[in-house]
């Protein structure tokens, strides 16, 4: 496997050097770069899959084709391999090349995922906070903040009020906590109120305010044109024939297992520039 094909890798290399090309041999030479800079983060990286598999380092020395002082110094950080042998330990631990190096801590800092509504498509929150976060495409948002996990692209009509607004074609920073895995129920006291990201039965990603009553959850849209989304608080509760808000969804009562939280919107910019 070339280097230039683990979108993982770029993505990590991008972190320091950030105009870097898809290029192979401009990859390897970043890979010699990183690993002149940082080989104990290297070196942790590798023991650390080693040890996840269960492979002692002397029969995974013996594979590579070195000594075992030799592969020890590796995970030291006291010497590093060619590139050559990374790829070998690669294919040998079954695992992307990418797994083996760190972002830089000052870049990963500054960049965040940039998502779209198609992106949610078929996943839920625990994929997404653990897989998604980490391995989707960075970019650098304005004014920065640590409370900013990923930022979202929205580009519908459906926030945009008289009052209060969330332009089309518009970058919304979020942030994401992992309780979010634990389901909306859970989490309602801490949404309440909040303009959330959000899917149903694994659609495309919506932007709602979240209003709570006691009863129902309500997905809120700001553009007037819209009816609210009623969510059934108890999934045994069915909503009564009497309210005639809710009675436009007696078809398809929404319960909260198909509710699926991203992420909080914490701030609106109109574009990236």
């Amino acid at each position: 496997m070339k280097f230039s094909e683990s979108s993982l890798l770029f993505n990590k290399l991008k972190t320091y050097i950030p105009n870097l090309s898809n290029d192979e041999e401009q990859i390897k030479e970043a890979v010699s770069k990183v690993l002149k800079l940082h080989p104990e983060e290297f070196g942790a990286n590798l023991k650390r899959i080693r040890v996840s598999k269960g492979i002692n380092q002397i029969p995974f020395a013996n594979q590579l084709g070195v000594a075992q002082t030799t592969y020890s110094s590796w995970e030291t950080g006291s010497h590093i391999p060619r590139l050559n042998k990374i790829e070998s330990i690669s294919e040998l631990l079954q695992v992307d090349v990418g797994e083996l190096f760190s972002p830089s801590k000052i870049s990963k800092q500054m960049s965040i995922p940039l998502f779209n509504k198609n992106d949610f498509y078929a996943i839920n929150t625990e994929h997404f906070y653990n897989y998604k976060l980490s391995h989707h495409e960075k970019m650098t948002p304005n004014n920065f903040s640590q409370d900013y996990q990923f930022a979202f692209f929205n580009n519908d009509e459906e926030m945009m009020g008289k009052e209060l607004c969330i332009p089309k074609n518009s970058i919304v920073y979020c942030s994401s906590e992992q309780s979010f895995t634990s389901g909306l129920l859970k989490n309602i006291q801490k949404i309440d109120g909040k303009v959330v990201l959000l899917n149903v039965a694994k659609g495309p990603a919506l932007l709602r305010q979240i209003k709570y009553d006691g009863n129902y959850i309500r997905m809120k849209a700001w553009n007037s044109e819209l009816e609210d989304k009623i969510c059934l608080f108890d999934e045994n509760q069915t909503l009564p024939k009497g309210n005639e808000k809710a009675a436009l969804y007696l078809n398809y009562p929404l319960v909260v297992s198909m509710v699926e939280i991203f992420g909080i919107a914490q701030k609106v910019v109109v574009d990236l520039s």
